[in-house]
């Protein structure tokens, strides 16, 4: 069962891969950039403490330690525990595999579970921070972004 899935893994990744074009590989280069997303953390950051004052502190508090929980939990029960090669990494496939600007990151990955804890903040502080049509208008936009990274 196991090498089917792990087969199917490659599989996926391959097909998925095969769609590379040069117009594509700037856009997900762009969007996979820490520094891209810095000005929609700055905007989340300045609502919160709009809207919620001084209990706006508690909230970013409650942010960062989920996410490093989120972090340190993918990394402590996942990541070190299967340690799964990346694509450009795996012997088998490494020779197929379209890097893009010749960047392959860490030799182990798994998935992004700060997006988890993303989502949870998400549902948590813009339940708390915004109403009415702005709430799903945020709820939206951070599931495209979740759903892009």
């Amino acid at each position: 069962m196991l090498e089917k899935l792990i087969s199917f893994d490659i599989d996926f990744f391959l097909f998925l891969n095969g769609f590379h074009n040069p117009f594509m590989d700037k856009i997900m280069w762009w969007t996979s950039a820490t520094v891209t997303w810095v000005p929609l953390y700055l905007v989340v950051l300045f609502f919160i403490f709009k809207q919620l004052k001084w209990k706006g502190l508690l909230t970013f508090l409650f942010l960062v330690l989920v996410v490093v929980l989120a972090d340190q939990g993918s990394v402590q029960l996942f990541k070190n525990v299967f340690q799964r090669l990346r694509p450009c990494h795996n012997t088998q496939i490494s020779d197929i595999v379209h890097i893009v600007n010749g960047k392959c990151g860490g030799k182990i990955q798994l998935f992004y579970c700060f997006l988890g804890g993303f989502c949870i903040v998400q549902q948590n502080i813009f339940g708390r921070t915004f109403s009415g049509r702005c709430y799903w208008r945020c709820n939206i936009g951070c599931g495209n972004w979740s759903f892009c990274i």
